[in-house]
């Protein structure tokens, strides 16, 4: 199962649902096994079903059960996707596209990925070949790491960053 969340934003997120969905269409995904959550925007996806918001408990769900999480780049989302040990497929709100008031999810989509927390796709093709390997796991063995080993390495990584 795909599980795609754009957040609890008061900015819509249309730009990544378009990008996400018409990528699953072009895959022939199957729709039954494609969930997402759209907050406030105003396209509906397609290739899945459809919730505006959900509560954390069916977050946290939907993340579990799923095989790849794609997502905006906010620290809840991914630090629950890091801690049910899900490597989040991460498409970053951005100021241009009026889908957040700076660039700050840029910059840490940026350095997570860089510390291969996250996978963060540039184009059609990264998005595609992302969906299209073994799960998105946080070890390089494709086993999933504990949460400890989440918790940890993701610790870390934010304390080094901060500085």
């Amino acid at each position: 199962m795909i599980f795609i969340t754009i957040g609890a934003s008061e900015f819509q997120f249309n730009r990544m649902l378009r990008w996400v969905d018409r990528t699953l269409q072009e895959l022939d995904y199957p729709r039954e096994k494609v969930f997402f959550q759209i907050g406030r925007s105003d396209y509906i996806p397609k290739s899945g079903d459809h919730i505006d918001y959900m509560d954390s408990r069916g977050m946290e769900e939907r993340i579990k059960g799923a095989e790849y999480v794609i997502c905006h780049a906010g620290v809840g989302t991914i630090l629950i996707s890091l801690v049910n040990g899900k490597k989040p497929i991460v498409i970053p709100r951005r100021k241009e596209y009026a889908e957040t008031v700076d660039n700050h999810q840029v910059t840490f989509a940026n350095h997570l990925a860089a510390n291969n927390l996250v996978a963060y796709p540039r184009n059609d093709r990264d998005l595609k070949e992302i969906i299209t390997v073994p799960t998105c796991s946080l070890s390089a063995g494709g086993n999933l790491t504990t949460f400890d080993q989440s918790r940890d390495r993701l610790a870390h990584y934010l304390t080094d960053w901060i500085g």
